[in-house]
């Protein structure tokens, strides 16, 4: 029969899709789970085929379920055979296999998970406002954030499009967003009739510069979005300065942001509105989601009605009743500009669980890149994106940029650098010269960075020290 092998999670199980059935595998004959047999938690025996050593988790085998014994229980196991989990001279099937993956299945989803979504699909509350699956995830978000109001949206686009209606951005009013961003930033607005404007960013942080949004504040602009680019902070501090000086509202698109931290305060709370993407990209998946989070809870309520189409919607079950309105049965009335951008239920009960390791899984990831920081800071003509003292940095993506003074120095051009060069890099004859300017992966000039030592290709040096590292390779 067909088995699936996979981790689950944090559990290595296997599927049976004849019989709609996952069980954890909880001894192995086999430490490097290679071949030999494994033993299932409901007391299975199954003998699995001769594996390649390079096999990638999931996998699907025809397997064969081994003779004699058949009521043997889960507490038991043939001589020969391994706990996981159990300490021996060589680590166990499970830590092996992790090791060897060099990317797991994301969103990683439990058990629980899929119990969650079925349980939804069977209560028949598939859709609409005020469904206790929604409820619970808005408090639950609201928990994990540690204060304000959530309120749960169908996309990160849709989020910063609800949040530019509440606060009461017009057609033809200007949005400042930095330049560096994906497009939904800028769509967002365009969708309402709103102009978005580009502000130029900081060439250290890829996020918004304050200094020249300061500039870029004329008395046209209506509200600012600022972008927690790749999981770190912008300057909340400055930007809101600014803003508030000038009586500009701030919009925090934290898409690749989930628990990042700006002077111990969780990024979402930091301005008017923070919006947050669950795509499934994301460190928090639904697959596809989004919710906003503000401290003012009548903000909130005129996010939550906009949500449902511009009706006045309590944050409960509810239903409508018809009321009289000159001399006409009213059903419902819609009393702003609205749409239906409300999170899909079966998207909540996906996500919900995902909290409880959401920490840590960032965790890992920080002690991950810890090392991965170091070694790129003794590469030449290389530059990658640190961590503060004031803010943490969870992240999302790892950019890095190239000093173009490696196109004078190797002599090759800067798309053959940030290829790696199939072929090997010359000598330079004489040192770069002084004009220098950082290229990112996007091409675009970032500003100028110190001159560094003479080196090999700074590309190729990364690549063999990410294939090296078996930290980047177990991060779930």
């Amino acid at each position: 029969m067909k088995v699936t092998i996979r981790i689950n999670g944090d559990v290595l199980s296997a599927y049976i899709p004849k019989k709609d059935l996952e069980e954890p595998i909880i001894s192995v004959e086999d430490e490097d789970l290679r071949g030999g047999s494994i033993l299932l938690r409901n007391g299975w025996r199954l003998a699995l085929p001769h594996l390649p050593q390079d096999t990638r988790l999931p996998v699907t085998v025809e397997a064969r379920r081994m003779s004699g014994r058949p009521d043997r229980g889960a507490h038991e196991k043939p001589d020969r055979m391994t706990t996981i989990g159990e300490t021996s001279s060589s680590q166990n099937a499970a830590a092996k296999l992790a090791k060897n993956q060099k990317l797991q299945p994301w969103p990683a989803l439990t058990r629980t998970a899929y119990e969650d979504v079925a349980a939804c699909i069977s209560s028949g509350e598939l859709s609409g406002s005020g469904l206790g699956i929604i409820n619970a995830f808005e408090r639950r978000m609201e928990e994990w954030i540690g204060d304000g109001y959530v309120v749960s949206a169908s996309s990160g686009t849709a989020a910063l499009t609800v949040a530019l209606i509440a606060l009461g951005i017009q057609p033809g009013d200007v949005v400042l967003l930095p330049s560096y961003t994906w497009a939904a930033t800028a769509l967002a607005p365009l969708l309402i009739g709103a102009i978005p404007r580009f502000v130029d960013i900081d060439p250290n942080s890829y996020n918004i510069s304050p200094t020249s949004l300061a500039a870029a504040i004329t008395p046209d602009v209506k509200a600012i979005i600022v972008v927690h680019m790749h999981g770190i902070s912008c300057d909340m501090d400055e930007i809101i300065c600014h803003a508030r000086d000038q009586g500009v509202p701030v919009i925090k698109d934290c898409a690749q942001a989930h628990g990042a931290l700006y002077k111990g305060q969780h990024v979402g709370l930091l301005s008017d509105i923070g919006c947050f993407s669950m795509q499934k990209s994301k460190h928090l998946s639904a697959g596809d989601g989004g919710f906003m989070v503000t401290r003012d809870a009548a903000l909130a309520q005129k996010m939550r009605d906009i949500c449902n189409f511009g009706l006045p919607t309590p944050k409960a079950n509810y239903r409508f009743d018809e009321v009289a309105r000159d001399g006409y049965a009213v059903f419902r009335e819609c009393e702003q500009v609205g749409g239906m951008f409300r999170l899909q239920p079966m998207s909540a009960a996906l996500v919900m669980h995902q909290l409880e390791h959401l920490r840590q899984r960032i965790t890992w990831l920080q002690t991950a890149m810890e090392s991965l920081v170091e070694e790129a800071a003794k590469i030449p003509f290389f530059k990658i994106m640190r961590s503060h003292v004031d803010r943490t940095h969870v992240w999302h993506k790892i950019r890095v940029g190239i000093d173009y003074t490696a196109v004078d120095y190797f002599g090759r051009s800067m798309a053959e650098i940030r290829g790696g060069c199939a072929t090997p890099l010359p000598s330079a004859a004489s040192r770069a010269p002084c004009g220098r300017r950082l290229y990112s992966h996007s091409r675009r000039p970032l500003g100028p960075m110190p001159a560094q030592s003479s080196g090999p290709n700074p590309v190729a040096i990364l690549r063999s020290k990410t294939r090296s590292s078996s930290s980047m390779r177990t991060i779930p």
